[in-house]
């Protein structure tokens, strides 16, 4: 247990520090949302029938903030979080459900600095790099 302590601890401060996830200097786990859910364990999705739901989940999804707010609904533009699917993830636990989504961000937006020491920060170009793959995936689509 103090393996998975450990790398959860490691894990929520190298996603807090990601350039693409802080970009007004703020925490990045700002731009987390987490679900508890009870799930049917046989599939991992929540049945209709509720009494098939008898797991616990912890899902979580987010993606790197943007200040390309919808104009039919804001005048000025304001940061907001996105959702980025292929981030999505879940687990038992808050803490496995953190360590997946954070290795889901490192393998889509890259590595800044390994997580395996909170010391470690990015490079001064590294938002930029990060950004620029984002945004080349929404114009593609993906």
């Amino acid at each position: 247990m103090d393996n998975v302590k450990e790398k959860f601890y490691r894990a929520w401060n190298w996603l807090d520090e990601h350039p693409l996830f802080t970009p007004f200097g703020d925490g990045g786990t700002g731009c987390v949302h987490v679900d508890v859910v009870k799930v049917n364990p046989e599939n991992e999705t929540i049945e209709d029938k509720e009494s098939l739901n008898t797991a616990v989940r912890v899902w979580i999804e987010g993606g790197p903030w943007t200040d390309n707010a919808n104009p039919d609904f804001m005048e000025e533009k304001w940061p907001t979080w996105t959702h980025d699917y292929d981030l999505d993830c879940g687990a038992a636990t808050f803490e496995e459900a953190v360590i997946k989504f954070t290795e889901n961000v490192k393998k889509k937006y890259g590595d800044y600095g390994e997580y395996s020491s909170i010391s470690d920060r990015p490079r001064e170009d590294a938002k930029e790099i990060c950004l620029e793959q984002f945004l080349l995936e929404v114009e593609l689509g993906q």
